[in-house]
């Protein structure tokens, strides 16, 4: 979509109008893979997206989004044991899930 690479495979964004148009892409993630699991939104319309990344998807991270797809804040959840990921808006908060290990 035009975005630069980061590093291996990424993860990304794509925002699309209702006329099935695209309004922009974001593109995301570490200089691994990564892999986009779960999005959600807050009560302000900001995206709150999880990913895996590493060569065996292992890292767990939480990042949010404004509306126009600006990275706001990206936080560490963790080492994944397995599985996926997923997150939840409860106002401007956010709640994930999955399976870490050590």
């Amino acid at each position: 979509a035009g975005e630069a690479a980061l590093g291996g495979i990424d993860a990304f964004l794509t925002k699309v109008g209702v006329d099935g148009g695209v309004l922009g892409t974001t593109v995301f993630g570490t200089g691994e893979d990564d892999r986009a699991d779960d999005v959600a939104l807050t009560a302000k319309g900001d995206v709150l997206v999880v990913f895996a990344s590493g060569a065996s998807y292992t890292g767990a991270s939480l990042a949010k989004f404004s509306p126009c797809g600006n990275e706001t804040w990206r936080v560490s959840a963790g080492t994944l044991s397995s599985g996926g990921l997923a997150v939840a808006a409860a106002g401007e908060d956010a709640i994930v899930a999955g399976k870490l290990g050590g």
